[in-house]
């Protein structure tokens, strides 16, 4: 079968990156021919350049604090491009021609990520695949975002025609349900697609044995993660390593990591004894390879990292304070199963799609 997949290609954003290349390798594993669709979306676009400086109504902090994070950009942007070449993909549409792509896939997948999140992709409707005329429909793991009452026919008229529905949260679920009547399964992130093992032979990842550290990953750094990390670093004798875009991190580092790409990231969380992390796919990721984590709640969504611990048993390991951290390790033997059957789960659903 012929495949495309919608979703944010291009973002400059290690999960996008890694839910994307997930989802790809694993469709070509079942055996279908698989791209992704190049869409450039305008919202998205401008979300992943460079940060304005000398923008009217900015802040003194917002100006130095979009210098720094611009400083480090051209290299970072240089280590996600050579990981998007790894990816088979089409050439690139826009909303204007997007609707060419009819007739060259017996399917259209969109997700995961935040592709039906019309906030964030400045109502771009391409997402819904609102565009197919020829082909099936099917959707995998995205989320949905804040629900817009005064898009509530669109929303029924989009979603209304897909194949295959299903999204990311189950707050997403339950709320399709109840303001259209639609019905979409809960499926876990594309990267849980894929076991350790797995990881590791897709990335070449190898075992580094090198001095041991508790390693710190944010989407919005807080100085809580750093008192956190330190609180860990002090009990297990670690070093202390960062990844961060700032050319000034918010806290004290024995390492500080600003080139960090798709791969380097995996084999980083792959080698730390321990984790800290406010982010979605870096709790996804210690999961994924059986470390020792603490996540500390972000206050914007944090309900797919909750839904995420339930469904391992492991709300234990989240926090909203560095005054309530578990430093113990995890007995991943009482919690394989659960990630084993993220994994079962999102292949057999797959493998309905293709039918």
């Amino acid at each position: 079968m012929k495949i495309g997949i919608l979703t944010f290609c291009n973002a400059y954003n290690l999960g996008a990156a890694l839910q994307a290349f997930s989802l790809q390798k694993k469709m070509e594993e079942l055996g279908n021919q698989v791209e992704l669709i190049d869409y450039r979306c305008p919202a998205i676009e401008k979300m992943h350049q460079p940060h304005p400086v000398l923008q009217r109504g900015l802040t003194l902090k917002a100006r130095i604090y979009n210098l720094l994070f611009n400083l480090t950009y051209p290299s970072r942007k240089k280590q996600f491009q050579r990981f998007q070449q790894e990816m088979k993909r089409s050439h690139s549409y826009t909303r204007g021609n997007i609707a060419e792509t009819n007739g060259k896939y017996d399917l259209f997948i969109t997700g995961s990520d935040q592709v039906f999140n019309l906030k964030l992709t400045g109502n771009d409707s391409t997402y819904f695949l609102d565009f197919v005329t020829n082909g099936k429909k099917a959707s995998y793991a995205p989320s949905l975002g804040p629900f817009i009452p005064e898009q509530k026919e669109r929303y029924r008229e989009w979603l209304g025609s897909f194949d295959a529905l299903s999204v990311r949260e189950k707050s997403s679920a339950e709320q399709l349900q109840r303001e259209l009547g639609i019905h979409a399964e809960v499926m876990p992130d594309p990267v849980f697609l894929h076991s350790k093992e797995a990881w590791r032979e897709l990335l070449g990842i190898q075992e580094k044995r090198g001095e041991k550290y508790v390693l710190i990953y944010a989407l919005l750094e807080k100085p809580e993660l750093y008192a956190i990390a330190n609180k860990v670093a002090k009990e297990k004798k670690l070093k202390i390593y960062v990844i961060t875009k700032l050319l000034k991190p918010r806290g004290k580092a024995d390492r500080v990591l600003r080139d960090v790409g798709p791969k380097d990231f995996v084999e980083l969380i792959s080698n730390a004894e321990y984790v800290v992390t406010n982010s979605f796919h870096g709790t996804a990721f210690s999961l994924i390879f059986e470390k020792p984590f603490t996540t500390l709640l972000p206050e914007n969504a944090p309900e797919r990292i909750e839904d995420l611990l339930q469904d391992m048993k492991l709300e234990q390991r989240a926090t909203h304070s560095s005054r309530d951290v578990d430093v113990t390790s995890i007995n991943y033997q009482l919690h394989r199963e659960y990630i084993r059957n993220y994994e079962n789960k999102g292949i057999d659903y797959l493998r309905r799609m293709c039918i």
